[in-house]
């Protein structure tokens, strides 16, 4: 079937705004609005080309998830011109991210390989703006190079160390291995942590995320910064790996305070495991 541009927009717009109805709500999220059409349009574009090629919709999310190695590495180069074409990037590489689902969608070529990339593309996208911020930020504030990058090692230490990854990583690598025979139930909601634990991961999580709001601000921040004497996305990035300090020790507490693990593998299996 042969699309045209506005019947690909038209199509990436129904299915995102059926799942995401607050795309269409410009009262209360202007930017998301304005933005969401950015997206829109552009993905539509790129896909009416992709059509035209055997380029796999997994190729394109590859690409998304190396532009943000990419962009990070150039926002770490101490130079007006990379750092300008690191924001670029970070403000418009979303692009791919949106129309590689619709491709493998219209072009029967959904995988779980797909997601799985798709997800990964988003991590090492946080993790590249992160660390390429603070290695700007080092520049940046020549007297405290030093200090600013040993905090910048933090970064991928604490996202690595979170206990409560390993324990998932462990539970489905034994799951996968049969050591754990589990039959996986809708029962996997019952190893959610408390309600008051869960809200306040939450509140942490929220401020300072990985939406386009948030990144796009930053970028902003930073591009006034070149030209002017402004000089607060130091405190941005001091707040950065203060948020992911307490999400690490958060995850310790997750874990090793009652029965986190148990009431995982119990809530996937339905049932009892014994040691």
């Amino acid at each position: 079937m042969a699309y045209t541009i506005r019947e690909l927009r038209e199509e990436t717009y129904e299915y995102h705004v059926k799942y995401f109805p607050y795309l269409d709500d410009y009262v209360h999220f202007p930017y998301t609005f304005i933005k969401a059409r950015f997206f829109m349009w552009f993905s539509a574009i790129v896909i009416f080309l992709l059509l035209k090629t055997r380029i796999t919709p997994n190729a394109v999310t590859v690409v998304y998830a190396v532009l943000g190695v990419v962009a990070g590495t150039l926002l770490a180069i101490p130079h007006p011109i990379t750092i300008q074409v690191g924001l670029l990037i970070f403000t418009t590489k979303g692009v791919f991210d949106w129309c590689d689902g619709h491709y493998a969608r219209i072009t029967g070529q959904l995988t779980l390989r797909g997601h799985v990339l798709d997800s990964f593309g988003a991590h090492l996208g946080s993790l590249g703006f992160q660390i390429g911020l603070g290695f700007y930020v080092a520049w940046h504030n020549a007297q405290y190079t030093i200090p600013i990058l040993s905090l910048v090692t933090l970064i991928p230490f604490f996202y690595t160390a979170r206990l409560t990854f390993y324990a998932d990583a462990t539970i489905f690598r034994d799951v996968l291995s049969g050591r754990l025979d589990i039959i996986p139930t809708k029962s996997e909601a019952e190893a959610d942590p408390p309600d008051t634990l869960r809200k306040t991961y939450n509140i942490i999580a929220s401020y300072l995320d990985d939406w386009d709001r948030t990144v796009d601000l930053i970028c902003l921040l930073v591009l006034i910064e070149l030209y002017t004497s402004l000089n607060v996305t130091w405190i941005i990035f001091l707040l950065m790996v203060l948020k992911q300090a307490v999400i690490c020790a958060g995850s310790f507490y997750i874990v090793l305070k009652g029965d986190w693990v148990e009431k995982k593998v119990k809530g996937v299996a339905g049932r009892d495991i014994e040691n």
